[in-house]
């Protein structure tokens, strides 16, 4: 089940980035270079760990990918704090709840890990 909430939630998320890229790409800090490409490669990338979170055979291999991938996202989220910016143009922000997602990070990291592991552990 762990798993499978996982699986969604990244490829829900990276289909996201597809859909309104622009909102991705606010969050970005100004130094990241190629801002729409970024967007667009950690949209597939969270499609491609979402789908093979989905497929036991290949979710044993997932755990370590997705974790580098959450550990390669923290600067953007930092950022977003940080400047305070809203997923919207002229939208509102809400940094307490951008400030308290950060340590959520970690047991992202944690799940990721652990989901694999489960899955390598099944066979």
């Amino acid at each position: 089940m762990k798993r499978w909430l996982l699986a969604a939630i990244l490829f829900s998320a990276g289909i996201l980035h597809f859909i309104s890229p622009a909102k991705f790409e606010r969050i970005l800090p100004p130094w990241a270079p190629w801002r729409r490409a970024a967007v667009y490669i950690s949209g597939a990338a969270e499609l491609l760990l979402g789908i093979a979170f989905a497929v036991r055979q290949w979710s044993s291999y997932a755990g370590k990918p997705a974790a580098a991938f959450f550990v390669l996202v923290f600067p953007a989220n930092i950022y977003m704090a940080v400047k305070k910016i809203p997923l919207r143009p002229n939208g509102r922000a809400y940094p307490l709840l951008y400030w308290l997602r950060l340590p959520l990070q970690l047991p992202l990291i944690q799940w990721a890990l652990e989901c694999s592991r489960n899955s390598a552990n099944a066979r």
